[in-house]
C-alpha cells in the first residue's frame, strides 16, 4: 500500500499563503501531520525578494520568489521553456532538499511536472484549464486529481489516471461543536468567501439583503484586496458590492478571518449561502465551502452545484438558473425550525466529517497504489 508518509513534497500553489486557508493549504498541513517535510511554493511575484523560505510551521516551508521565466509572450518557446527549466533548478538548489513528491494545483505555470524530475508528479486542478499550455499537464504527470468532473472530463482521452476527489474539510470545522440550539431572535445568515471572485452572483444577493431587512447578514471575507491571499477579481462591480454591503444596516463585513478562529465567529449562523453566477460551469460542479457550511449542522441555501445534484443535504436552486433563489431562502426562513432540526443538523454532519482531509488522502494513496506502479 502506497504510503503518504516520510516523504519530501513540494506543493505549487496558485495561491499565496496567508489567513485564508482553502483546498491546497490544508493540504499542506495535513501532509505535515502525516509524516512529511513540505515547501508550499507560492506563485511569483515581481514583489518578492529574489528567494524566501519561511517555516511557517514545523516541517512545513512557504517558499516565495522572483520570477526568472518573463516574457512568454515574446520569447520563442524553446527559450521561454528553457528559463522556466533554469527556474526549477534554481528552486530546487535553493529549497535544499530534492521532491520525493511534486504536487501541483496551478493550472497556469510550469506546464511540464516532468522537469521538477520527482519520483511522482501529481496534478490536482481546482480551477479549468483554459489554455492550451494548461491543457498540456496532465499528459506531462504521472496522475491527475479533482474535485470537479467537469474539469476531469475536459481533458483528452489519452489522459487515463485521472481521478475524483471531493473537497475535504479541515479539523478546525470537523472537530468543532457548533451549538444545535438556536441562540438569537434574529434569522442570522452568513456568506464565507471571496468577494471578489469574478463568478459570484452579486445582483441576486443585492435582492436577497434588501428583501430581508428582518434577517442579520455576516460577510466573511477580506474588503479590500490588499488584505487576502486568495485570488481576487478587482472590477466595478465587485467594488461597488463591496460599498452596498457596508451600507446596508442589516450587513456586518467581517474581513479576513483566521481559518482556524473561523468555526466560532460563524457558530450562531442559522443560514448559510452560496451564490455563484449559474453559468460558470467549473464553479457549479462543485464548491469547497459547502462542506464547512454543512460541518456546522445548519442550512445552505444554494446555486446549482453539480455534485449535490441527487443529493437533499443542501437547499438547491434549478440548473443554469437562480431564478427560484429568493423563494428557496424565504422558504427556509419561515420554516427554519424544521429545515434545521436536530435530525437535519446531525445529518448534514455526519456526511461533513466522512470527508476530512485525512480521508482525502486516504483515498489518494488507495489511488496511487492500484494505479501508478512507480515505487518510491
Amino acid at each position: 500500500m502506497f504510503s503518504l508518509t516520510n516523504k519530501v513534497i513540494y506543493i505549487l500553489s496558485p495561491n499565496h499563503w496567508g489567513s485564508m486557508h482553502i483546498s491546497k493549504h490544508h493540504y499542506a498541513k495535513t501532509l505535515v501531520k502525516k509524516g512529511n517535510v513540505v515547501f508550499f511554493i507560492s506563485p511569483p511575484s515581481l514583489k518578492n525578494n529574489f528567494f524566501e523560505k519561511i517555516e511557517v510551521e514545523p516541517n512545513l516551508f512557504v517558499i516565495n520568489y522572483y520570477p526568472l521565466f518573463r516574457g512568454k509572450s515574446v520569447l520563442p518557446k524553446f527559450l521561454f521553456n528553457l528559463l522556466i527549466k533554469l527556474q526549477i533548478v534554481l528552486l530546487k538548489y535553493k529549497i535544499g532538499v530534492k521532491p520525493d513528491i511534486l504536487w501541483s494545483f496551478t493550472t497556469t505555470l510550469y506546464f511540464n511536472l516532468k522537469w521538477f524530475k520527482a519520483n511522482l508528479t501529481i496534478f490536482h486542478p481546482m480551477d479549468q484549464l483554459n489554455t492550451d499550455e494548461a491543457k498540456e499537464i496532465p499528459k506531462n504527470c504521472d496522475i491527475v486529481f479533482s474535485c470537479s468532473d467537469f474539469i476531469l472530463n475536459e481533458m483528452s482521452n489519452d489522459v487515463v489516471k485521472k481521478i475524483f476527489i471531493s473537497h475535504g474539510i479541515a479539523p478546525s470545522f470537523s472537530e468543532h461543536q457548533f451549538p444545535k440550539i438556536k441562540t438569537t431572535t434574529k434569522t442570522q445568515v452568513g456568506y464565507v468567501g471571496n468577494l471578489f471572485m469574478k463568478n459570484l452572483d452579486r445582483s441576486v444577493l443585492k435582492n436577497l439583503i434588501k428583501s430581508n431587512n428582518d434577517c442579520d447578514f455576516h460577510f466573511f471575507g477580506a474588503t479590500n484586496p490588499k488584505e487576502s491571499n486568495i485570488s481576487a477579481w478587482v472590477s466595478q462591480e465587485s467594488v461597488d458590492f463591496i460599498e452596498f454591503l457596508t451600507s446596508q444596516m442589516n450587513v456586518t463585513c467581517h474581513g479576513a478571518i483566521e481559518s482556524n478562529q473561523l468555526p466560532e465567529k460563524i457558530d450562531k449562523i442559522d443560514i448559510f449561502l452560496v451564490c455563484y453566477k449559474p453559468d460558470i460551469e467549473n464553479i457549479i460542479s462543485n464548491s469547497h465551502k459547502v462542506l464547512e457550511y454543512l460541518s456546522t449542522g445548519k442550512t445552505v441555501v444554494s446555486s446549482f452545484i453539480q455534485e449535490y445534484k441527487n443529493s437533499d443535504l443542501i437547499v438547491m436552486d434549478t440548473e443554469n438558473s437562480n431564478a427560484n433563489y429568493l423563494t428557496n431562502f424565504m422558504q427556509v426562513k419561515n420554516n427554519l425550525a424544521t429545515f434545521n432540526s436536530v435530525v437535519n443538523q446531525e445529518k448534514r454532519q455526519q456526511y461533513a466529517r466522512q470527508n476530512t482531509y485525512f480521508e482525502k488522502i486516504r483515498e489518494i494513496e488507495k489511488s496511487i497504489t492500484l494505479l501508478n506502479s512507480k515505487t518510491i
